[in-house]
């Protein structure tokens, strides 16, 4: 792949614009069970044409791995990456399989969490002329395998990387297509 890419799980969402339909996500975590996440705005730009990603990183340090993004030795030291292709999966609404629901291109990534001015964390940015929303009845046409013994996929992890601990390119046929 040309850019580097990283792969997201949130919740289910039609519009991932919450704000403005009062939606909110359908899975994606215990958080989304009780309150509504941050997600719920990934495709809503703000009024510089803007979008603000969010997705939870999961257990341990709730960093982003940025030499996993692009296996590059000097993103260790970084601290923000772009241009990063960050694509968002959701698990579908109906059938229960994981589903691209949107994408970011030329996105900046961060390692950490970010805090807006609305007070919302994100996690990546980009201009909203450079997303890409699928529509929920077309998702379907965008599956994403499970992590089994022999599927290297999305698993248990929020965050899906290409590159593994070594910075060595994994072997991902589905993630090609």
């Amino acid at each position: 792949m040309a850019e580097p890419v990283i792969f997201v799980r949130i919740g289910w969402m039609e519009t991932y614009q919450g704000s403005r339909t009062l939606e909110h996500p359908i899975g994606g975590g215990k958080y989304n069970e009780h309150e509504i996440g941050v997600e719920k705005d990934n495709f809503l730009p703000d009024a510089y044409g803007r979008l603000h990603g969010y997705f939870a990183v999961g257990k341990g340090s709730h960093s982003i791995n940025l030499f996993r993004v692009d296996g590059r030795p000097e993103t260790k030291k970084l601290d923000e990456l772009s241009p990063v292709l960050v694509i968002f999966v959701a698990t579908h609404h109906e059938n229960g399989g994981g589903v691209i629901v949107g994408w970011y291109r030329n996105a900046q990534l961060y390692r950490h969490e970010q805090t807006g001015l609305n007070g919302h964390e994100f996690r990546v940015e980009a201009d909203a002329g450079d997303a890409v929303l699928v529509p929920a009845d077309k998702r379907i046409e965008f599956p994403i395998p499970k992590a089994s013994p022999d599927v290297s996929a999305l698993g248990h992890s929020n965050v899906f990387y290409l590159f593994d601990e070594r910075g060595q390119s994994r072997s991902l046929p589905w993630a090609q297509r």
